[in-house]
């Protein structure tokens, strides 16, 4: 089918803001100097460029009617059109600007074809105006509501807490009676998990139960071996700390050195960490909670040794005070 092109309309004071003597039935915008100039990918058109100026020269424009078009792709017959970054014709998609319709259609980019002109027209409106209440549409679910996809897109779909970027995790509701951090802990239960085979535990439940036990040594104290007693352990669990105080009377140097034995072998695998009572302790006190072999077992037998007393003074009076944890 045959189309008239009509006769360009010539803007004369439109000049080109660059050279386009290779941009003839390119498409032209007006930029921000009032000059002819290639539109952005999708962005307004004004008209076609029908002659070939240089930068400076007027440039005649087609705005309305049939005009001659380079396509930039290959483009659909009946299809709105769109300026590619170039200025050249490609089909509209969503959020550009069309100018036109295809006549014909562009087998490649470089085709030339007739394009009824219609500058300016949105593929996509930028904006929405809705007036009342209440509206109708197709393909909604009770509750959807309008979520940006993108930049230029959009959709109705139901809302998820991830999407509400500026909503935090306490926002819906008063948390000041939340569970402390202690109360959130005992939820774990025994084996990691509350079920109904296993109860929420808590402090006064056996598996966190904390125990202490007490060793004194009565008077006068030497280096010697299983002092004060012995401590029979009812259930397995771990040392958590160990605490040593001693009265002294006047001492000129050394320390006072306490070893706690579990099962045979000492606590503190680095000798190190014993607790250490120096001769001018005004507490006379020594806490430990750096504790290497701190596991033990039903059964396993506590005892204190002293390994080194201060001298030049009367140390005595001895209390070792052990805490454990029990597991099971």
């Amino acid at each position: 089918m045959a189309y008239m092109v009509t006769d360009a309309v010539k803007l004369g004071h439109l000049l080109a803001a660059t050279d386009l003597s290779s941009s003839q039935y390119y498409l032209i915008n007006v930029d921000a100097n009032g000059k002819a100039a290639i539109p952005s990918a999708g962005g307004r058109v004004c008209g076609v460029l029908q002659n070939k100026p240089e930068a400076g020269r007027v440039a005649e424009m087609q705005i309305g009617g049939v005009a001659k078009v380079v396509a930039g792709d290959a483009t659909t017959r009946g299809a709105s059109l769109s300026s590619d970054s170039s200025g050249r014709a490609i089909d509209s998609t969503a959020g550009t600007f069309a100018f036109g319709i295809g006549l014909a259609a562009a087998a490649a980019a470089g085709d030339i074809i007739p394009v009824l002109l219609q500058p300016g027209i949105a593929e996509n409106l930028e904006a929405h105006a809705l007036a009342g209440a209440s509206h109708t549409a197709t393909g909604l679910t009770t509750g959807d509501v309008l979520v940006a996809t993108g930049a230029t897109t959009f959709e109705w779909d139901a809302l998820e807490h991830a999407e509400l970027d500026a909503v935090g995790a306490t926002d819906h509701h008063d948390n000041s009676n939340d569970p402390t951090a202690d109360e959130k802990a005992a939820l774990a239960g025994s084996s990691g998990t509350p079920s109904a085979s296993n109860a929420f535990v808590t402090e006064e439940d056996s598996a966190r139960k904390r125990d202490t036990f007490v060793m004194n040594v009565v008077g006068a104290i030497s280096a010697t071996t299983e002092v004060g007693g012995i401590w029979e352990a009812p259930a397995a669990g771990n040392v958590i700390r160990v605490c040593a105080y001693r009265k002294s009377t006047a001492g000129s140097s050394g320390s006072t050195i306490i070893d706690v034995n579990s099962g045979g072998s000492t606590l503190f695998t680095t000798q190190a960490n014993r607790p250490e009572i120096a001769f001018d302790d005004s507490d006379g006190k020594a806490v430990q909670t750096t504790i290497e072999n701190d596991a033990f077992v039903q059964g396993d037998i506590f005892t204190v040794d002293v390994d080194q007393i201060d001298t030049g003074g009367s140390p005595s009076d001895l209390t070792v005070i052990v805490t454990v944890e029990y597991s099971a």
